[in-house]
């Protein structure tokens, strides 16, 4: 008669159990939502650490967030926000970096010309209030999609 050995038996489901919590733990979430886009959330230990967003479905970025926003809620520069970078006009390029810091704009970084290089460097007040008074308003689609 064989031996049963029921610690191999133990060890198989513990393994299952740490399988699948890692799944949960270390997974991507992609939604297509009609006003936002193709939203992608990246978890890391069960909390969203990474929002990419495809607002005109043409495959490329056009906004990307590290944050700290609990349970995936979009953060739209809140106080969840970390750093966010941002592609307001659908050319493939990063027009806006900011790092924030209690839900204001800490640095804001602006590249005029879509040349990669940031050319304009604001800090604290004059960043809070660039932002705020010349934000680029998103389409919901790109004009070209007609």
């Amino acid at each position: 008669m064989r031996n049963c050995r029921p610690w191999r038996f133990v060890i198989v489901i513990i393994s299952l159990i740490l399988s699948l919590l890692m799944v949960f733990l270390f997974r991507v979430q992609t939604i297509d939502t009609p006003d936002l886009g193709i939203i992608t959330y990246k978890y890391k230990w069960g909390k969203v650490c990474q929002i990419l967003a495809d607002s005109n479905r043409d495959g490329k970025v056009d906004y990307r967030e590290i944050t700290s926003a609990p349970f995936g809620a979009i953060s739209t520069h809140t106080s969840n926000a970390l750093e966010y970078w941002e592609d307001a006009d659908f050319d493939g390029h990063f027009e806006r970096h900011a790092i924030l810091e209690h839900g204001k704009i800490k640095i804001l970084e602006i590249d005029e010309d879509a040349d990669g290089i940031y050319e304009k460097i604001l800090t604290g007040e004059e960043a809070q209030e660039f932002y705020a008074t010349r934000r680029l308003a998103k389409p919901k689609r790109d004009p070209s999609d007609r």
